[in-house]
């Protein structure tokens, strides 16, 4: 495959991933909506004072992804995320993969969120970031 379809390939897929993270981040901003989110964590033993940190890390780590910066980091820090909520939903909430019923939990998504973000560290930004811009790949 040429080079140039592969950055741009890597582009789209970094920029609709980030954009998927800041919407459930800015999600959260609105209508304190991240105190929402503090309660579900803290009812699954994890500190509420996550919440407003993963909140700032969807939006503005989804920001960086789209522009393309720190993109093997910011996909790291997204892997720890999601891989906390698959774990907590599978465990504590004994959540299934898929959903039976409509009204089940399921981790598809957050699974699939998580292979995304191992994506995003193994590939990195490519040429058309601001990483590639700036000498950090």
């Amino acid at each position: 495959m040429p080079a140039v379809t592969v950055s741009l390939l890597l582009l789209v897929f970094r920029a609709l991933a980030g954009l998927g993270w800041m919407q459930h981040g800015l999600m959260k901003m609105k209508g304190g909506g991240w105190k929402q989110a503090g309660q579900w964590i803290k009812g699954m033993g994890v500190p509420s004072a996550l919440a407003p940190l993963v909140t700032l890390l969807e939006v503005v780590g989804g920001l960086f992804l789209v522009v393309g910066l720190f993109v093997p980091v910011i996909g790291f820090l997204f892997f720890l995320e999601m891989l906390g909520i698959v774990l907590m939903m599978k465990f504590k909430m004994k959540a299934k993969f898929l959903r039976a019923q409509p009204t089940q939990a399921s981790y598809e998504v957050e699974f699939l969120y998580m292979i995304i973000a191992i994506a995003l560290v193994a590939f990195g930004a490519g040429t058309i970031s601001l990483d590639w811009l700036l000498g950090l790949i």
